[in-house]
């Protein structure tokens, strides 16, 4: 997003919910729907206030709603009409400041409310059952479908070809500390740890994560240390697997506490980590401190924990510098949920790079830099 709509980051939204057409998934709740809908704003680059207005003709329990910081509007048959009147209203309400509006309904018979309120410092976002085209989505800065919004997961493309758009993030040009199993998931045949960093980096580059990067390794098996202080990859050797674990952990934890006042990237490379309760529950718990959460895998993986991170990798692409899956399709991504105003700009140079490195290996020594540690 270009820096004349950097305003609208920090600026209230308010989502409109047509409760009738898109229900709550059975296994979950008002308040992990608010909490969802809040972790995927804020992956775009939208950290405001959010305030959730919720409209059906059923009966609901309120109390639950309201519980969960969700107003609801039970307005029986009058339910379409008061929708598209505080619709309306709220940019009456919100006439000289920016605001960004978020719409979950299949109705679009309010579609010249929404474009005329676009043109008066309203963002205008969207939420479809599926893909949907028309005059709306040329309007919208954002679309996503609802079982990817009710879940935290990120928009989908415009259907006019256009890229989505998010605000440019803190997190762009902070720092990301990467925590490696470097034995679930090792160094292919052809690379090198100076590889592997260099690698590491385009990645992230191309994804517009231009911020210092730090890398810590843990390996049980025995490791050329030489080789990773050269490139300054922190190599950490555990005497067991599950001391391993257990400092891998504690650092990702310490990461956390260490940067509590700032925004960070962590990245966590490792194998699937979804069924180890405890660095679940950390990861989620840093994901709403200010850390963007960032994974990698040796293969495609599920569960509550690709909920919370912005993107994932399987190993095999970000040890050779390329592109993550998309959450939701586990297919490639092409934007980055929080950096990607700055991706256009960086991944075709650094693209050319990466491919001339390939078909020369490294082999000149780089001047040392200082060794990072998570608990600096």
């Amino acid at each position: 997003m270009s820096s004349s709509n950097s305003k609208f980051s920090e600026a209230e939204t308010g989502v409109f919910w047509d409760l009738d057409e898109f229900p709550i998934p059975d296994d979950l709740s008002p308040a992990s729907i608010y909490d969802n809908i809040k972790l995927a704003l804020k992956k775009m680059g939208y950290t405001g206030r959010v305030s959730i207005f919720a409209y059906t003709s059923a009966n609901q329990s309120k109390e639950e709603f309201e519980s969960a910081n969700i107003q609801l509007q039970a307005v029986g048959a009058y339910k379409n009409p008061m929708f598209a009147l505080d619709i309306y209203n709220w940019g009456v309400d919100h006439p000289d400041e920016p605001t960004n509006l978020m719409v979950i309904s299949e109705d679009v018979s309010f579609v010249s409310s929404l474009i005329d309120l676009s043109k008066k410092e309203n963002i205008v976002l969207l939420v479809q059952p599926q893909n949907a085209s028309g005059r709306l989505l040329e309007t919208a800065s954002l679309v996503w479908l609802w079982t990817s919004l009710s879940t935290g997961g990120s928009p989908i493309d415009n259907q006019r070809g256009k890229s989505k758009v998010a605000i440019p993030s803190p997190t762009c040009s902070a720092e990301t500390g990467i925590f490696w199993d470097l034995d679930d998931c090792p160094i292919p045949d052809d690379l090198t740890p100076a590889l592997i960093y260099d690698n590491i980096k385009v990645a992230l580059k191309n994804m517009g994560y231009n911020g210092k990067v730090s890398i810590v390794a843990y390996s049980v098996a025995n490791q050329t240390k030489e080789d990773f202080d050269f490139v300054n990859i922190k190599l950490i050797n555990p005497g067991t697997s599950q001391e391993k674990v257990n400092m891998m952990f504690k650092d990702v934890y310490m990461w956390g506490i260490n940067h509590r006042e700032e925004p960070t990237n962590l990245m966590v490379i490792s194998k699937d980590i979804s069924q180890d309760v405890d660095f679940v529950s950390a990861l989620v718990h840093l994901s709403k401190k200010e850390n963007n959460i960032l994974l990698a895998h040796p293969q495609n993986t599920s569960g509550v924990l690709l909920r919370t991170a912005s993107s994932v990798w399987l190993w095999s692409s970000l040890s050779t510098g390329e592109s993550p899956l998309n959450n939701q399709s586990s297919q490639a991504a092409t934007t980055s949920p929080t950096c990607s105003a700055s991706r256009k700009r960086s991944s075709l140079s650094v693209a050319n790079k990466q491919k001339k490195r390939r078909t020369k290996p490294l082999h000149k020594k780089r001047k040392s830099r200082a060794n990072p540690n998570p608990e600096d």
